[in-house]
């Protein structure tokens, strides 16, 4: 049996030794019997991996207590890392596993070992032939069965060192066999998995294989194929994806209009514009919003003409959701048609436009331009209309630090809509916006009941302690 130093007093802590965790007791309250214990372990799927095929690891967890203990692990629990020899990281971002990693709730008994098998993304697809360590971490939620009062988070951290060999398509071929005869398998599970692995594959492997899966496959297996032809982008795969979306099942269908979309983005095709328009009276809602979604992406005066009756339509879903992206397509027709000097006041003009879907849209796209946009936003956070003063919060927070300067001026102003939306504004924006926490700090005792919580909710936002209780406001 492990054992560690007990945190200290008061304080939730995880005791560890190696790879096994200990949960202990969040406070003394507890009782110091009530432990659950798992160990945990990462460990390459294979001996030796390829560029152009996906990269995959064991998980093992072995329950080391004494009692059943229930645990808790998604595909968020995850979190993955690689660098080569030189410490050069592999991966445009803490990367996420896929497809076959979900585990949610399950309850394991004293000793008893189980096995997942993890795949990773393709930012952590591996391009050159090497060396490289691979950082594992996962949060897993345990208690002993029966007290779920008592639930633990704890974390696991492995590094691996893995080797990736050149690419060898007579490996590559033989590995997507293996997975092309577990798509006839039994359990949807292993059918899921199988496809999922499939779509990380470099393209030329990975085409095909998507494409048989869509045309024999059934269920969620076949869904999750349409997706990874999807992601591969290429579009060869468009006739495939257009013989499933005439598909019987909703959900099939559902997700090949979602994927024409993405295949023919800006294309204008007419071919996929008219099968879009049949799918706009589909019996199924959810059918009818993505192919709502696929129009506007695809785009074009045909694609707009068919949207626009919809903006009526009797369902609501449908009704906001055609109105939300013919704004979209509204102000990307704007930004095609001005240039870089002219684009800001057409923006601006749009952003008082009496179309809240128009308005929303067009203070998204101000932010992109960064800078130029903070004045007019700012000044609408004393707008009448509450839509323009939420849009100009929204769009100066996503904006950040650039525009912490000119929300202090508005701490000032004699409106108190504008100082609490500035207030709400910085606070968002988080610890980028440190310099206004003396400005914030003498809001604290504003005249306005309001306000004065925004401040303490913005000081909170921004992680800065407010002076303390008699202090005067600097």
């Amino acid at each position: 049996m492990l054992s560690a130093l007990p945190p200290k007093k008061g304080l939730p802590g995880v005791a560890c030794i190696g790879l096994a965790f200990l949960a202990a007791p969040a406070s003394v309250a507890l009782a110091a019997t009530s432990r659950a214990e798992i160990e945990a372990s990462f460990r390459p799927a294979r001996e030796k991996y390829i560029v152009g095929a996906p990269i995959d690891i064991h998980l093992t967890l072995k329950n080391q207590s004494r009692s059943e203990v229930k645990l808790t692990i998604s595909d968020t629990s995850f979190r993955f890392r690689a660098h080569d020899a030189k410490g050069k990281s592999v991966a445009k971002k803490g990367a996420a596993p896929v497809y076959g990693t979900r585990i949610s709730t399950r309850t394991t008994g004293p000793g008893k070992t189980f096995t997942r098998t993890v795949l990773l993304d393709r930012y952590l697809k591996i391009a050159v032939p090497g060396s490289y360590v691979l950082v594992c971490e996962l949060d897993v939620s345990l208690a002993e069965a029966g007290q779920p009062q008592q639930t633990r988070r704890i974390s696991c951290r492995q590094e691996l060192e893995i080797d990736v060999g050149a690419p060898d398509q007579a490996e590559l071929g033989a590995r997507a066999k293996e997975l092309m005869r577990k798509l006839a398998d039994p359990d949807d599970s292993v059918r899921l998995h199988a496809v999922g692995t499939l779509g990380f594959f470099d393209v030329e492997t990975s085409l095909p294989c998507l494409e048989t899966a869509v045309a024999h496959g059934a269920g969620v297996s076949r869904q999750a194929a349409i997706y990874g032809l999807a992601r591969l982008g290429d579009r060869r795969a468009v006739q495939a994806v257009s013989l499933a979306a005439q598909a019987d099942d909703p959900g099939t269908r559902s997700a090949a209009v979602s994927a024409l979309g993405t295949l023919l983005k800006g294309s204008e095709d007419a071919d996929a514009v008219r099968l879009l328009a049949t799918k706009l009276s589909d019996e199924d809602r959810d059918v009818r919003d993505r192919a709502i979604s696929a129009l506007r992406r695809i785009g074009g005066d045909e694609a707009t003409a068919l949207l626009q009756p919809l903006m009526d339509d009797p369902d609501p879903t449908i009704s906001r959701r055609s109105r939300y992206e013919l704004a979209g397509m509204h102000i990307e027709a704007l930004e095609r048609r001005h240039g870089p000097g002219e684009l800001v006041p057409a923006l601006i003009e749009e952003f008082s436009s009496s179309d809240s879907y128009v308005c929303q849209t067009a203070a998204r796209a101000l932010t992109e331009t960064g800078a130029e946009a903070i004045p007019v936003l700012v000044e609408a956070l004393g707008n009448e209309e509450r839509a323009f003063r939420v849009w100009a919060t929204r769009s100066l927070a996503m904006i950040g630090s650039p525009a912490v300067p000119a929300l202090i001026e508005q701490l000032r102003h004699e409106d108190r809509r504008v100082r609490g939306n500035a207030l709400v504004t910085l606070g968002t924006i988080g610890p980028d916006a440190q310099p206004a926490t003396p400005a914030i700090s003498q809001l604290l005792q504003d005249a306005d009941e309001k306000v004065r919580a925004a401040a303490a909710k913005a000081l909170a936002g921004i992680r800065a302690k407010p002076p303390e209780e008699g202090a005067p406001p600097r």
